[in-house]
């Protein structure tokens, strides 16, 4: 939900969103960021269990770019909800 608030005489009118809405990007950041941190371990184990089949290396490789990708999505998505 948009808001208009003012903040004082001297400042001009902003359009805020909800505290609510901050808390929930909040929380999926964080989420993440968890998830990110799980899928890293995971594709190193499946490889090493040899699980990922004949092209493992670069199947692992895409797993892990796709967990970095996801924490620092997450660590900007959290970031950015605690600075409103």
């Amino acid at each position: 939900m948009l808001a208009a608030t003012k903040a004082s005489s001297r400042r001009p009118l902003r359009l805020t969103l909800a505290w609510r809405t901050f808390e929930s990007m909040n929380m999926v950041g964080r989420l993440m960021q968890i998830a990110g941190l799980t899928v890293l371990p995971v594709a190193v184990l499946l490889e090493m269990m040899g699980r990922l089949g004949r092209r493992g290396l670069s199947d692992m490789l895409l797993l892990m770019v796709f967990g970095a990708i996801s924490f620092y999505l997450g660590r900007y998505l959290e970031g950015y909800a605690r600075s409103q």
